[in-house]
């Protein structure tokens, strides 16, 4: 057992120092899911499992697709309804292109824009 703590530890190790940034390939994440079953249902927490194979709390519920508790479930999105997809005369939106030397464009439609775009590009 002990191995295998040390094998996950060294390689969490080799992947990006920050938690946050860390992408786990398909094996790593299958051996620290199967410990963290293991160690849990022998009766660790799963934030001392966590620590001890310096894996965010987070990160292992994902990976054993358990809630944390702290967690309460809900609708992620309010619910909105419009009222009008038409904006006031004060609303309307500017639609401004700059770019290099100072150039500025004004007033286009974003298929102007576009086309626009196209013809200053390299590729037209």
């Amino acid at each position: 057992m002990a191995s295998e703590v040390n094998e996950i530890q060294e390689a969490v190790a080799k992947l990006a120092a920050s938690k946050n940034a860390r992408r786990y390939p398909p094996s790593l994440r299958a051996q620290i899911t199967a410990y963290g079953k293991r160690q849990i249902a022998a009766g660790m927490s799963v934030a001392a499992v966590c620590r001890e194979l310096d894996v965010g709390e987070p990160t292992l519920h994902g990976f054993l697709g358990t809630e944390r508790p702290s967690e309460k479930r809900g609708p992620r999105f309010k619910r909105v309804r419009v009222v009008s997809t038409k904006l006031p005369e004060a609303q309307v939106v500017q639609r401004i292109v700059r770019g290099p030397c100072s150039l500025l464009v004004e007033g286009l439609s974003v298929d102007e824009i576009a086309q626009l775009f196209r013809s200053l590009s390299c590729l037209a």
